[in-house]
């Protein structure tokens, strides 16, 4: 999505401030007003910019520039087990390392046992049903994401094995007992 800051400029004595904005920044599809100094800049964009302002009055135009480097944004990916079991522990889920500020959530179904505000968690998984972990940080330029990355993560019910045979035997006959897998 497009994003627009604000530059402004001051100067005693003038008649007048126009803004310009460097032609390699305009090439890409950043776009400026000259009256305002309201710079667009396109999604995605990530560079250098040179802002000029230019202020009119007595003895010429008098001109003062100012550079911004848009920087990117992070996109936080999660590693880690994507089904599990109810009651299962020290599930290790990770993101890339040397960001800052990492903010993980746990799901209700899952309890958050180490790591907090680092690359790397450890979770207990309690309830069945599907489940998330999130994460969010900052980049080595202090941007966060956009929006925090969910990991879906199934935790699969315990199995319930039933046994059948006969209740009643007689002694000295063969009898085997076959486990059937419930669906």
């Amino acid at each position: 999505m497009p994003v627009t800051v604000i530059y402004t400029a001051t100067s005693t004595n003038n008649t007048g401030i126009t803004y310009i904005l460097d032609a390699a920044s305009l090439a890409v599809g950043n776009s400026i007003v000259a009256s305002t100094g309201a710079v667009t800049y396109i999604a995605g964009w990530v560079g250098v910019s040179l802002i000029t302002a230019s202020a009119t009055g007595c003895y010429g135009p008098s001109i003062a520039s100012h550079l911004a480097t848009t920087n990117p944004r992070p996109g936080p990916t999660i590693t880690g087990p994507v089904s599990v079991c109810p009651g299962s522990t020290g599930n290790v889920y990770t993101t890339e390392t040397g960001m800052s500020g990492y903010t993980w959530t746990v799901s209700v179904g899952g309890i958050l046992t180490g790591g907090g505000g680092t690359n790397a968690i450890t979770v207990t998984w309690n309830t069945v049903g599907a489940q998330t972990v999130s994460v969010n940080y900052s980049n080595a330029f202090s941007c966060p994401a956009l929006a925090p990355t969910v990991y879906n993560i199934t935790i699969n019910p315990l199995p319930v094995p039933t046994i059948t045979g006969p209740t009643a035997i007689c002694m000295d006959l063969p009898v085997m007992f076959i486990p059937h897998k419930q669906a």
